[in-house]
């Protein structure tokens, strides 16, 4: 919850930042990329990623439009999907 709550507030201005002034590394950009570089980490370590590889692996080998996907759209997508797959509608 803390990295969402972080990655809510500082990635909008992150975003912004990056765009005004390309390659300035803001506080907010930071914040923002730990925060995701923790996640990652987090989400690798813990497993679980089976249906998420597995999805990701069948979109882009069915629908090669889905190449074009930033990596984090994919995983994010995926990682909902697997969400309502364990039956966690709450956390999606």
């Amino acid at each position: 919850q803390l990295c969402a709550r972080l990655l809510y507030e500082h990635a909008p201005r992150a975003i912004a930042a990056l765009r005004a002034a390309p390659g300035v590394v803001t506080d907010d950009v930071e914040r923002t990329v730990e925060a995701a570089t923790l996640l990652s980490g987090l989400g690798f370590e813990s497993g679980g990623l089976g249906v998420a590889h597995a999805m990701h692996n069948g979109f882009t080998s069915a629908v090669p439009a889905c190449h074009a996907a930033l990596h984090g759209e994919k995983v994010a997508f995926c990682t909902l999907v697997h969400l309502l797959y364990e039956h966690r509608d709450d956390d999606a």
